[in-house]
């Protein structure tokens, strides 16, 4: 699978650049010769989609359990039994795993998120099922403790009394539930970690009646229910839906001997709202937790996407012509010679931010013309973003959170695009793609519309010109001899878990010394289109053969 090398051509890099002009003199095109080689080189990608156990993402249930005096009544759940015994039976009866976390917020009066007892996980609010085992047991415990002889349950010894006291406080309750999510996801975005792994969050919230306060049931109920669909739609928020896959809110009303309709009615919406279920257990019936669906994780992946672009090739606008860019950073080395900057270094001042994307953003690839580090933009608004161990005359400055080609900095000093989403805009083009290419908007609320488009009028989109090699702001129809690579993609194998493809790409362009192809290999599942998988390739193409063909396997792809 090889082909398709998008080249660069910005608008931007409308500047005369020597190479195969019309109108050189023999002496000026001697001495750019060795830019003008150009050859053709195919790929060849065996692959198969990512197997449902290989994708890495977390469950974490949050557990909300009504703690309210009303629990004390004998029909409802004196004991605990219906609350903590069932539950216990559940987490008991589940298989450990490193991925599946879970936690507790309990309510009555005011709503507390719950944290571990353990000096190993103290503070922590998701831990483990053993742990997590540990924290209810214990909280069961304290709903009937033990009272020695000549003790009672008083102000000044509250541990004598049951746990279960206060009013039945929904508003406080939700809130938590969606401020602890929100704290999760804000630690798993600022620990900056290499590798983004998503969570599914699933609550359950348990209650045994209808909203309660000191003045008595609560009339309006609308704000309960705008809150649980505000906490499902943590999901699909663009600031955090790289790290919260799903959320649901889901509800379950039990009761004595006989039910509330207030509470029945609220519960059902709250869980409608919240894109969750609802189940009811009267009568002193044992809440089965095994009846709440948890996200399905090992889903089969399908393939979506895939470009494969030669990263030293870009093109001359003015004249329709290719150009070789010898360091893979946008700039032709015809241009940079002319600036000034360095072809052999995507990052001619070291400053961590490469020169095509300072070149794109202030029409120079360097903060002075001699692009001496000294001079450089210090991006001080990124040291967050420093990779550990990074030391000075390093190029590998910043950490790249999303794998796709741009850098933390670069996205978010720079080009204002996500540094957590391979994709900002959701158009199914990485923004490193979109970026070179120049007529592909990669910056958040824009969607696809510049990949529809086609500014320069020849009847090709600028998503065709992705595929095709071809610029996007100058007419297919006025290049002389144009090749295109031609893709083949065939279906090898299938089974309910993983597809597998050959695809072989043939004619891609190739100049001077130094070509590298890249594949990007889009994915999603097959039931939940925003669950995206991004992976990449990248090898050099060998200098003697001019029909070189570069191999990827399945284990290439990171």
């Amino acid at each position: 699978m090889k082909a398709l090398r998008v080249i660069i051509f910005w608008t931007l890099i409308a500047l005369t650049l020597g190479g195969v002009l019309v109108g050189c003199s023999k002496e000026e095109l001697k001495e750019l010769e060795h830019y003008a080689r150009e050859f053709l080189v195919d790929a060849e990608v065996n692959f198969c989609t990512v197997p449902p156990s290989e994708k890495k993402s977390n469950l974490k249930f949050i557990f909300v359990i009504d703690k309210s005096s009303s629990n004390r009544d004998e029909p409802t759940d004196y004991d605990g039994i219906r609350r903590y015994d069932a539950l216990l039976n559940y987490l008991n009866n589940s298989i450990s795993d490193e991925q599946v976390f879970y936690s507790l917020v309990n309510f009555s009066s005011e709503a507390r998120a719950f944290t571990a007892y353990s000096a190993e996980d103290a503070g922590k609010f998701f831990v483990g099922r053993d742990r997590f085992i540990d924290n209810v047991e214990n909280q069961k415990t304290r709903l009937n403790p033990i009272i020695p002889e000549g003790e009672a349950c008083l102000p000044a010894t509250p541990q004598y009394c049951s746990s279960d006291v206060g009013f039945t406080n929904y508003e406080s309750a939700l809130q938590v539930v969606y401020d602890r999510i929100i704290i999760d996801v804000n630690q798993a975005k600022n620990s900056q970690v290499e590798e983004i792994i998503s969570s599914h969050y699933v609550v359950i919230f348990l209650s045994d009646g209808a909203p309660h306060d000191e003045l008595g049931p609560i009339v309006d109920v609308e704000p309960f229910k705008l809150q649980a669909a505000s906490i499902a739609a943590i999901a699909t928020n663009n600031n955090y839906k790289s790290w919260a896959e799903t959320v649901a809110l889901n509800t379950a009303y039990y009761y004595g001997n006989s039910a509330d309709d207030t509470a029945r009615s609220l519960l059902q919406e709250m869980a409608n709202n919240g894109n969750g279920d609802y189940y009811e257990f009267g009568g002193g019936q044992l809440i089965d937790y095994e009846r709440f669906s948890t996200p399905i994780r090992n889903v089969k992946n399908s393939l979506k996407d895939i470009f494969v672009v030669n990263e030293n090739v870009t093109w001359n606008i003015e004249t329709g012509t290719i150009a070789g860019d010898r360091d893979g950073d946008g700039v032709s080395d015809q241009l940079e010679e002319k600036l000034g900057s360095d072809w052999e270094k995507k990052d001619s001042d070291e400053n961590g931010v490469s020169d095509g994307v300072e070149y794109a953003s202030t029409g120079r690839p360097c903060a002075d013309t001699s692009c001496h580090p000294a001079l450089a933009n210090p991006f001080n608004s990124c040291l967050s973003f420093v990779k550990a161990g990074w030391a000075p005359g390093d190029p590998d400055k910043y950490i790249d959170q999303d794998r796709d080609g741009l850098n933390n900095c670069e996205e978010v000093a720079v080009l204002e695009s996500s540094s957590d989403d391979f994709d900002t805009n959701d158009d199914w083009i990485p923004d490193s793609l979109a970026f070179r290419l120049g007529g592909i908007a990669y910056t958040a609320g824009i969607g696809n519309s510049g990949a529809l488009l086609d500014p320069d009028f020849d009847g090709t989109s600028n998503y065709n010109e992705l595929k095709l090699n071809t610029p996007a702001n100058f007419n297919n129809d006025r290049i002389n001899h144009l090749k295109t690579p031609k893709y083949l993609l065939t279906k090898t194998s299938d089974n309910r878990l993983q597809s597998c493809f050959n695809l072989k790409v043939t004619g891609i362009p190739a100049v001077g010394e130094t070509n590298r192809l890249k594949v990007y290999l889009l994915e999603k599942s097959s039931i939940i289109d925003d669950a995206r998988y991004f992976r990449t390739s990248s090898k050099s193409v060998s200098v003697d053969d001019d029909a070189a063909t570069v191999k990827f396997g399945d284990a290439d792809l990171k």
